[in-house]
């Protein structure tokens, strides 16, 4: 069975917002001018609580950008689908971010930036698919 790999983007806010390199934040008419709703490769949908997200397929990975009431991005879900991506992420975590916890029996293991007035927290999760 092939793994599937997840890593979220799950936003704390502790100050005020700002715009972050995960796209936490974001508003919607910044996603939707960047990914085209018509294109194959994006779909706009509705979690069953009503929630909006766009869903977007990359090559070696898919994210899905789930929106707050007032149209902000508030999780951004990357679903990676091949080991090296995944690595290279993990790679690009450790130098960009602080690594807050190696705890894999908690939340995964978990990062953190404190750079734009507020905390992102990113956890990795793997899951089976």
């Amino acid at each position: 069975m092939k793994k599937l790999m997840m890593v979220i983007a799950a936003l704390m806010l502790t100050v005020n917002m700002g715009f972050s390199q995960s796209r936490i934040s974001t508003p919607y008419s910044e996603i939707v001018k960047e990914f085209d709703l018509s294109s194959e490769f994006v779909s706009q949908s509705k979690t069953d609580d009503g929630q909006i997200y766009i869903h977007v397929i990359f090559s070696n990975y898919e994210v899905t950008h789930y929106f707050s009431s007032d149209s902000i991005v508030t999780i951004s879900a990357i679903y990676f689908l091949d080991g090296p991506a995944l690595n290279k992420k993990i790679q690009d975590l450790n130098k960009m971010y602080v690594c807050e916890s190696k705890n894999k029996n908690d939340h995964g293991l978990v990062w953190a930036d404190y750079s734009f007035g507020y905390i992102v927290t990113i956890r990795f999760i793997a899951t089976e698919k």
